[in-house]
């Protein structure tokens, strides 16, 4: 007993410590948890537009002079970004989940514009005689948030692929004929 109250008290230690040591301190402020819901809501509104192939929803989440990395290609300006996935997800059936966000503005008395990181599966389901079949991609957002009109936007974003980066059937990405 006395070891596991130990144990557990060496964890939370050890994550309190991490959640400064990191960078990701959130200061108590009205401003910083409200700026902090917003980039979060822009983060899912992404996967949203993605999703129900609606690309108008982007300009809610990035600048216009955004610039989008996508591990194979780099983008410049909303309009590229929206002709982009417009091209590359037309004809297919996916779900794309946001999962693990941190919000970082920095620690204290060294506050910064915000960056986020945000873990993504994309799932792509096979249509015709693809039905029953997934084809997965893991991988890691990073933006950087400013505000445009009002508005936190991301400027700019990264993905970045895990291990095994892409799982299930590469087939659903040519077959677009259902």
């Amino acid at each position: 007993m006395k070891s596991t109250t130990r144990t557990w008290s060496m964890l939370l230690a050890t994550l309190a410590i991490g959640s400064t040591a990191f960078g990701h301190y959130h200061p108590p402020h009205a401003d910083i948890t409200t700026a902090e819901l917003e980039i979060r809501n822009k983060i899912s509104l992404y996967t949203l537009a993605l999703d129900a192939k609606d690309y108008r929803l982007l300009e809610e989440v990035f600048t216009t002079d955004t610039v989008v990395d996508y591990s194979t290609t780099r983008l410049s300006g909303l309009p590229a970004v929206q002709a982009y996935v417009n091209k590359q997800l037309w004809g297919l059936v996916t779900q794309h989940t946001i999962s693990s966000t941190v919000v970082d503005f920095g620690r204290p008395g060294q506050q910064h514009a915000p960056n986020s990181t945000a873990y993504l599966v994309a799932n792509y389901f096979g249509q015709g005689n693809l039905t029953g079949q997934t084809l997965l991609f893991y991988g890691r957002y990073t933006d950087q948030w400013v505000i445009e009109a009002g508005s936190w936007k991301s400027k700019n974003r990264t993905l970045r692929f895990f291990p095994p980066g892409v799982s299930g059937n590469l087939a659903i990405l040519d077959d677009r004929s259902y």
